[in-house]
Formats: structure tokens, C-alpha cells, sequence
């Protein structure tokens, strides 16, 4: 009874009356899977342990239903299992993000008092884009716009769901000029704009004046954010309440993290390294890019010539 079987003359498609929650239970099932370790990208061998998700032996199938996301967000990964000393024996394995911390790129206030601290390994950052530390299955790398993105991401749905997104009142309002596409974007996207922090006001025509902007992170553009995000999402279907929410979300994302060639001060890459450890999914963006690539201690011996 929840499916129509009379859209096609030959039966060759049927329809569901509500797809929403189909949808949502596959959705949940492959973050279920997602979440795991084995989700995060590797290069070269590595190994594989029971009941974790994929094998070789299973052909890629699944062995077991991972643990759910909320218990198990790739603990190998972000918690080494000891602590580590940064540089000159400064304690940096139990870093939290203080709640005051604003000016963090990657914090942007959010209060994380009560959750579990994190184990911060000593991170360095290359060519301004990736992280790197060591950990016991190899050398470990995190693109720092993915990661950042996969985080806003995850924050600014959030903040649609709640509309409680941080936001501050500018001390002289911005006028935007848009195009009319952009402006036919804004129209449909008013209310969740609104969400996000933003406080615009129609001002005739394709004009829009800026009151208020949302404060993800000290670095935030947050009219050229609009710009893009508007450009970015002119010409789209119009879709259902929730995949409006989605990628209104994955775009202003995608727009606010920080780039590759920015640089990070060891601070922000601590803060990075904590966020993405508490995000649901953190071994992927919002574009199904990896943010984590493994790189195996027997893939770099095999390199070396030492197996």
C-alpha cells in the first residue's frame, strides 16, 4: 500500500507515496557504514580485523552492521590509544576547544564543555594544505578544507534544524546587487538564510540589503559566502524541505571552510583535528571526497625497499 504500481504502462517502474522515508533509512544505513574506520581512504596494505566492516574475504561485502555513529565516530583514527607530547614536551594529548574561543577557524564559540576530550597527536601542516601525524597503522593526512567543510557542514544543519546559528549585526548594512537568477535563489532560500544567521531585507528589484551574518569562524567572508552560495544554487530543481536544507547547508559549507593554501596556527590545527574527531562522518566532505588518507607502514617500507 505504499507504493503505486500504475506510473509506467509496462510496470517497468513503480512509485513510493512518501520516497522521503525510504530515502532516510538508506541514507542511514550507508552513514551507518560510512562512519566506521574502514571508511577513511588508504594507500597501500593494510589490516584488517573482524567484524569492522569490509574484508577482503567477503568480496566487499558488508560482515556486520557497524556500531552506530554516535558511539563510534573512527575512534582508531582520532584517538591514538596514548598520549602524545607536541613540541618541546607540552602536553597536547587531552585538547579541548574552549567555549570561549571564537577566534578559532574551526570553533566558531560553540560551546564543547561537556563532551569527551580528544586526543590531539602533534600535527603539522604541508603546503598549507594537508595535516599530517603519525599513528600506528602508518602516516595519517587530513585535507584541511574537506575536513573543515565536513564540520561546517554538519554545524550549519544544525542550525537549520534549531535556527540558532550564531550571528552578528553589522555597524553599517551591506547592498548587494544580484543577478536574476541569484535572486530568484535568495527568494527560495530566504527562510533558511535566515537560519544561518543571516538578517537580509528585500530592497526592490534584485537588490538585497544585509543587516546581519552568521559567525562560523574568525576568518568568514560572510557577503562574498552569500555571493557564491547564491551562485551556486541558481538554476537548481526546486526540491523537497529537506534536501533544500541539505544543500543550502553543503554549499554555504563547502564556501565558508577554510582553503587549501591557507595557513594554520597549531591552535587552529588542534581545533580542526577535534571538530572533525566529533563530526558524525568524518572520513568524507560534503562532496563524497576523502578528508583522511591512511598511508600504510608497509606501503612506505615496500617503498623504501625494506620488504
Amino acid at each position: 500500500d505504499l507504493v503505486d504500481v500504475n506510473v509506467h504502462p509496462a510496470k517497468a517502474e513503480v512509485r513510493f507515496h512518501d520516497r522521503w522515508g525510504t530515502e532516510r533509512a538508506i541514507e542511514h544505513i550507508v552513514q551507518r557504514a560510512l562512519g566506521t574506520p574502514d571508511a577513511a581512504a588508504w594507500m597501500g596494505a593494510r589490516s584488517w580485523s573482524p567484524g569492522t566492516g569490509l574484508s577482503p574475504a567477503s568480496g566487499g561485502a558488508l560482515d556486520t552492521l557497524p556500531t552506530p555513529l554516535s558511539h563510534a565516530p573512527l575512534d582508531g583514527l582520532f584517538a591514538p590509544g596514548r598520549e602524545e607530547s607536541g613540541a618541546g614536551g607540552r602536553e597536547e594529548s587531552s585538547i579541548d576547544v574552549a567555549p570561549d574561543d571564537a577566534s578559532n577557524p574551526v570553533n566558531g564559540g560553540e560551546s564543547v564543555a561537556s563532551m569527551t576530550p580528544v586526543l590531539v597527536p602533534p600535527l603539522m601542516q604541508l603546503r598549507r594544505t594537508y595535516l599530517m601525524y603519525e599513528h600506528d597503522d602508518g602516516v595519517i593526512l587530513i585535507d584541511q578544507h574537506s575536513a573543515h567543510e565536513r564540520v561546517l557542514y554538519e554545524r550549519f544543519l544544525g542550525a537549520l534544524s534549531r535556527g540558532d546559528a550564531p550571528s552578528q549585526r553589522l555597524l553599517f548594512p551591506v547592498t548587494l546587487h544580484l543577478s536574476p537568477d541569484d535572486a530568484e535563489a535568495f527568494e527560495a532560500s530566504a527562510d533558511l538564510l535566515s537560519r544561518l544567521g543571516y538578517e537580509i531585507e528585500a530592497f526592490g528589484g534584485h537588490t538585497l540589503i544585509v543587516h546581519a551574518v552568521p559567525t562560523p569562524h574568525a576568518r568568514f567572508d560572510a557577503i562574498q559566502c552569500l555571493r557564491d552560495s547564491l551562485a551556486a544554487l541558481s538554476g537548481g530543481r526546486e526540491a523537497g524541505a529537506h534536501a533544500r536544507h541539505e544543500r543550502l547547508a553543503a554549499t554555504v559549507a563547502c564556501k565558508a571552510a577554510v582553503k587549501a593554501g591557507d595557513p594554520l596556527s597549531p591552535e587552529e590545527m588542534r581545533a580542526l583535528f577535534v571538530a572533525l574527531a566529533r563530526a558524525t562522518l568524518p572520513a568524507h566532505d560534503v562532496h563524497g571526497r576523502a578528508t583522511i588518507v591512511r598511508v600504510g607502514w608497509d606501503e612506505l617500507e615496500r617503498r623504501f625497499g625494506r620488504r
